[in-house]
This record gives C-alpha cells, sequence and structure tokens, in this order.
C-alpha cells in the first residue's frame, strides 16, 4: 500500500500548502487596505525589507504532483479561491481530488472548505 499512502500524504501536504497561502491572501489583503493580491505570484515578491508576504518563500510553490496552485481573485459575485486541482491536474468539472479553500476577502468573514472528494 506505498501508492495508498503516497497519495494520502500528498493530499495532505497539498491542503497545507492551500490553507498556508490562503493566510498569506489573508495578510496581504490587511496590509493593503482590503486589496486582494491580483496574483500568487505577489505574495512571494520581496518588499522594500526585502519580506515575502508567503513567508520563507521566494517562488510559490508547485502541489504535491508538480502542478501550480490555481488562484482565482475576487470579484464583485464571488469571494477569492486557491486550490489545487489534485493528482490528475484536470479542471474542477473533471478533477477526481481537487482540493480547495474559498474565502470572503474580508478576513473576518472567512470561510475555508477542502472538498471531501478522494
Amino acid at each position: 500500500m506505498p501508492c495508498a499512502n503516497f497519495f494520502v500524504a500528498a493530499r495532505k501536504k497539498a491542503e497545507m500548502d492551500v490553507v498556508s497561502i490562503d493566510s498569506a491572501i489573508s495578510n496581504f489583503i490587511v496590509e493593503n487596505g482590503g486589496k486582494a493580491p491580483e496574483n500568487l505570484e505577489v505574495l512571494v515578491t520581496p518588499d522594500e525589507n526585502g519580506r515575502t508576504i508567503l513567508k520563507n518563500r521566494t517562488t510559490v510553490p508547485l502541489d504535491p504532483w508538480g502542478n501550480p496552485y490555481g488562484y482565482e481573485p475576487p470579484t464583485s459575485n464571488r469571494d477569492y479561491r486557491v486550490f489545487s486541482y489534485g493528482k490528475d491536474g484536470q479542471p474542477a468539472a473533471r478533477a477526481t481530488t481537487p482540493i480547495s479553500t474559498t474565502s470572503r476577502s474580508s478576513p473576518r468573514s472567512r470561510s475555508e472548505s477542502v472538498s471531501p472528494r478522494s
């Protein structure tokens, strides 16, 4: 069962990464007067003091399957979303293991959900 154990560990790693990225976005929003980042790269761009919002990172991490994490900035109709398509790397309609966190653009009213499909 090493393959099954790897999948469980990879999924947990992706879930932790998504929560970490979500937390960095919330910090960005607080530090920027309520404005959400336009993309994830902003979180790893050093400020004038060399500090990044996504702590100890100079690049946005890849998910455990080697794919970039997705980010959809908030719009007037929906909150922002951070996600991994999971093992198969397919968009949500076809993904077998999507992992996502959806948050309000205001950190005070944030709600998180991880898809239960595995």
